[in-house]
């Protein structure tokens, strides 16, 4: 579940064995009864539910997670593995899908949205940041060597 991407029929199946142990829909032939949806189930404690995971979810950041270990601790050995299969000249966000990618890549590939929209720059040295490729603007856009400012930037 860590590193597969689990199919939705999968997922289902798994719920459905856990909604009939639940709800006494067991070997017997009764019905159990059911106290509340699926959704009502899957609410954190907190929040008025039963705190059962949504497995959906839950596969979705197991996924996030491996990712997020390919951008943050590039030392490790399934990293460096990954980064010299796939993604040998950039980072995890920067990455591509590649050709003919592994069922555990495209996995681990599907969450990097989710990696990229948490992720935040540490600037440390300056060294790696893209300074004309990223979009700086307020509006979504990057600078542009031909932009007024960006002359002005180069001329100080």
């Amino acid at each position: 579940m860590s590193v597969f991407l689990l199919p939705n029929k999968l997922i289902d199946a798994i719920e459905k064995m856990i909604n009939a142990f639940w709800w006494g829909n067991g070997g017997n032939m009764r019905r159990g009864l059911h106290w509340m949806s699926w959704e009502r189930l899957s609410v954190h404690k907190n929040f008025g539910g039963m705190g059962f995971k949504d497995l959906t979810s839950f596969n979705v950041a197991m996924l996030v997670k491996q990712g997020w270990r390919f951008q943050t601790d590039s030392s490790s050995l399934v990293s460096r593995l990954f980064k010299a299969g796939y993604f040998p000249n950039s980072d995890f966000i920067g990455s591509n899908i590649g050709y003919n990618p592994s069922y555990v890549w495209r996995s681990i590939f599907s969450a990097k949205i989710v990696v990229k929209q948490g992720a935040r720059w540490r600037i440390g040295s300056g060294v790696n940041i893209p300074f004309l490729g990223a979009p700086w603007r307020k509006d979504g856009l990057s600078l542009s060597t031909t932009n007024p400012i960006f002359e002005t930037l180069m001329q100080v």
